[in-house]
C-alpha cells in the first residue's frame, strides 16, 4: 500500500515538472514583454516580469540617450489651454441620435470564416484594421498573442473587398501571426511584420499589383509601424527585452538600427515638423516603482534628432501625453500600467491619437482620445461614459472617430462622429450591433464600412475566458449607405462646440 502511495505521488511530482518546463518553454519562445517591476510597486500595480535583476546588455549599436538639455522651445499653435473639464464633446455625443440607421445596415460577409471557422477561432477574425487602397478596402485578421484564445493564429491571408466589384478577394498570404495595421507611405500600402512565423523581421509592400516580402530590417521579433519623415523610411521594432528604430534612406532596401531601450516602439509619431518614436508608456506611478537601474531603459518617448539619433524625452511622461486619465480604467488587465498611442492621424498641424492599455500581450484596449500639437501640448478629448474610441480617419478636410457604447444588455451603439476643426463635433450615424467595431473606412462614394471584432475579458492571466463571452459576429464586414443618413440636418441638430480647442483647418488621410 506505501509503495503504491509513493509511486502515485512520484507521478504527480513528475506530472507537475512536466507542465512547469512547459510553461517556461512557451515563456521563452518570444521575447519576454514585462520589465522588472521592484517590491516598492504601489498599490493597485501589479509586480510582474521575467527579466533578470540586472538589465540585459544591449545588443544594438546605438544606446538610448537621455536629453539632458532643458525641454525645447515649443512651436506651432498650440491647443488652447482647457477652460474647465474637457465636457464639450461628451455633451455633444450624448445628445439623443437624430439619425439610427440600425434598420439600414448591410452585411457584406466575412470573408475570415475560411480561415478561421466556427466557435472555435472566433477572437482572429477581429478585424484589426481597414485601409482604402486603389479602390478597394484592406482587411486585418489574425492573433500574434502567446495566450488564448487561439494562440498565435498565423500564417494570415491578406482580404480585401473589391469596391468595383462587391466582391472579397483573397490576395496573397503573409507568414505572420497578425495583420494589425497597413499604411500608405507615399502612395504605396505596407504591411508591416508584426509577427512573424521566421526568424527575421520585414514588411510586405503592394509593388505593381504583387506583394512582395521583404526581410531586410534586423534579427528581431516585430514590426509595429512604419512611417516616413523627409525622405527616410522608418519601422517601429521589438526584440527580446529591447527595444529599436530602423532607419532606411534607400526605400527599405537595407537599413540601421538605434536602441531606444527596453520594452517595445509601438508608433511613430509626426507632430509639429518633428517626429517621434512611442514605446509602451508607464503610467506615472508605474514608472516611479520601477527599479532604478530599469527607469533609463523605460522612457517611454523619443525624439528624432537627425542621422539615425533618437533621445529620450523623460518630460513627456504618460499624465503629459494622456492627461486627465489616471491610468486604473482596467485594474485587473495585468498591462494596465502600460499605455500605448494607436491609431494616430495627422489632422491640420496636430496629432490625434487614441490612447490605449498593453492588452492580451500584443493588443489594445482604448480608454481615450487625445489632440497634441505640439506634443507636449496634449489634451484629452472626453466622451460620454462608457464610450470608447476604436479607430479614426481624416478624410475630405474631416476627423472621423469611430465610437462604441456597451449597453446593459451587452449590445453595443457603434456610432461615427466628425470634426472640421476639433471645435464643432457632429454625430453622423448610429446603429445598435451585438457587438463593437473594431475599424472602419469610408468610401470614395461616401459609405461607411466597419469590421467589427470582439474581446475577451481583462483578467487574462487567469485565462478567464470563454467562447461564449466572445461574438459569433467577428469578422462581419458591414456596410452604411451614404443614401441612408441625412448629413444636413444631423449637422444641423446633434453638433456641440468644444471650446477647449482651437480651430483648424488643413486635410488629412488614413494612412
Amino acid at each position: 500500500m506505501q509503495s503504491k502511495i509513493l509511486r502515485t505521488s512520484l507521478l504527480t511530482l513528475m506530472i507537475l515538472i512536466l507542465c512547469c518546463a512547459f510553461v517556461i518553454a512557451q515563456g521563452s519562445a518570444k521575447e519576454s514583454y514585462f520589465p522588472y517591476i521592484g517590491n516598492n510597486a504601489p498599490s493597485g500595480v501589479s509586480v510582474i516580469g521575467d527579466i533578470a535583476s540586472t538589465p540585459t546588455a544591449n545588443t544594438l549599436p546605438v544606446s538610448p540617450t537621455l536629453m539632458t538639455t532643458p525641454a525645447p522651445t515649443l512651436t506651432g499653435t498650440p491647443l488652447a489651454a482647457p477652460t474647465a473639464s474637457p465636457t464639450a464633446l461628451a455633451t455633444a455625443i450624448a445628445a439623443p441620435a437624430v439619425l439610427d440607421v440600425s434598420a439600414d445596415v448591410e452585411r457584406l460577409g466575412n470573408p475570415f470564416l475560411a480561415q478561421y471557422p466556427g466557435d472555435a477561432f472566433i477572437y482572429p477574425r477581429n478585424v484589426w484594421d481597414m485601409q482604402l487602397f486603389a479602390n478597394k478596402i484592406y482587411l486585418g485578421s489574425g492573433n500574434s498573442s502567446n495566450s488564448e484564445p487561439n494562440i498565435n493564429a498565423g500564417p494570415v491571408d491578406i482580404w480585401a473587398y473589391d469596391l468595383t466589384t462587391g466582391q472579397f478577394v483573397n490576395e496573397y498570404t503573409v507568414d505572420e501571426e497578425q495583420i494589425d495595421l497597413f499604411r500608405v507611405i507615399n502612395d504605396t500600402l505596407y504591411i508591416p511584420g508584426h509577427d512573424p512565423r521566421r526568424e527575421r523581421v520585414g514588411f510586405y509592400r503592394l509593388e505593381n499589383g504583387v506583394w512582395t516580402p521583404h526581410e531586410s530590417i534586423a534579427d528581431l521579433q516585430h514590426v509595429y509601424g512604419m512611417e516616413s519623415f523627409g525622405t527616410e523610411l522608418f519601422a517601429a521594432l521589438s526584440g527580446r527585452d529591447h527595444a529599436a528604430v530602423a532607419v532606411s534612406t534607400d526605400n527599405g532596401r537595407s537599413w540601421s538600427n538605434t536602441s531606444t531601450g527596453m520594452l517595445r516602439v509601438y508608433s511613430l509619431l509626426a507632430v509639429s515638423g518633428k517626429f517621434y518614436a512611442a514605446k509602451g508608456i508607464y503610467t506615472d506611478a508605474g514608472y516611479e516603482a520601477l527599479a532604478p537601474e530599469y527607469k533609463p531603459e523605460l522612457i517611454g518617448l523619443y525624439e528624432y534628432q537627425g542621422s539615425n539619433a533618437f533621445v529620450a524625452r523623460p518630460d513627456l511622461k504618460f499624465s503629459a501625453l494622456f492627461p486627465d486619465y489616471d491610468g486604473d480604467i482596467n485594474p485587473d488587465n495585468p498591462w494596465h500600467t502600460i499605455g500605448k498611442i494607436t491609431r494616430q492621424v495627422t489632422f491640420q498641424d496636430k496629432l490625434v491619437y487614441i490612447g490605449g492599455n498593453q492588452f492580451n500581450d500584443h493588443q489594445t484596449l482604448p480608454f481615450g482620445l487625445f489632440a497634441a500639437g505640439p506634443i507636449e501640448r496634449a489634451q484629452r478629448l472626453a466622451l460620454p461614459e462608457g464610450t470608447l474610441p476604436w479607430d479614426t480617419l481624416v478624410r475630405n478636410d474631416q476627423l472621423y472617430v469611430l465610437l462604441g457604447t456597451k449597453q446593459a444588455d451587452d449590445s453595443y451603439i457603434i456610432s461615427v462622429i466628425s470634426t472640421v476643426d476639433l471645435l464643432n463635433w457632429t454625430e453622423r450615424f448610429r446603429f445598435t450591433s451585438d457587438t463593437f467595431a473594431r475599424s472602419f473606412e469610408l468610401t470614395p462614394t461616401g459609405d461607411f464600412l466597419f469590421g467589427l471584432g470582439t474581446g475577451i475579458p481583462t483578467g487574462l492571466e487567469l485565462n478567464d475566458w470563454s467562447t461564449w463571452e466572445m461574438s459569433p459576429s467577428a469578422g462581419d464586414i458591414l456596410r452604411v449607405h451614404n443614401t441612408v443618413f441625412n448629413t444636413t440636418s444631423n449637422t444641423t441638430s446633434n453638433t456641440t462646440s468644444n471650446t477647449a480647442l482651437n480651430p483648424m483647418l488643413t486635410d488629412g488621410i488614413k494612412r
